[in-house]
């Protein structure tokens, strides 16, 4: 499965700046999780920002066994998708991205600020020092609360 099979609608909620985690597992089969700041498609691989102070293990797991899933939530709605995904590539970010990266940040700030997270609390998530993950994207699911959670979307 490539990127280029999800659609124009959730292609561009899932580039809009959302909340976004990255869970991770060791060799033993350990999770571990991590924040991320935004994500984006290219033709065959998807690119995730993970900041890296926080991500120490995620990291090494990600370099272990390149295993990733990604989860997007839009607070407001509740609405949130996974991407699963393997043979991730980390890398440091170009000067573009990393000035989009700023800017998704912030947009995700805002969003849980308006679901009533304190403004000192989410000024507090630190994305100063991100690394790019990039992955072959294997599945895409609904992960809303709700009676379609798990259904593969694409």
């Amino acid at each position: 499965m490539g990127a280029n099979l999800i659609d124009s609608e959730l292609r561009e909620f899932l580039e809009r700046g959302l909340v976004c985690v990255i869970g991770t597992r060791s060799a033993d089969l350990r999770p571990d999780w991590a924040h991320g700041v935004g994500v984006r498609f290219t033709k065959n691989r998807c690119v995730v920002f993970i900041e890296q102070s926080t991500a120490a293990r995620s990291l090494i797991n990600l370099r272990d066994n390149g295993m990733i899933a990604l989860t997007i939530c839009e607070p407001a709605t509740h609405r949130t998708i996974q991407l699963k995904g393997r043979n991730t590539k980390l890398r440091e970010l170009t000067q573009a991205e990393q000035r989009l990266a700023q800017r998704l940040a912030n947009s995700a700030r805002h969003a849980v600020i308006e679901v009533g997270i304190a403004p000192r609390v989410a000024a507090g998530w630190n994305y100063s020092n991100l690394i790019a993950a990039e992955f072959e994207l294997t599945g895409v699911f609904d992960a809303t609360p709700g009676p379609n959670a798990g259904a593969e979307v694409a």
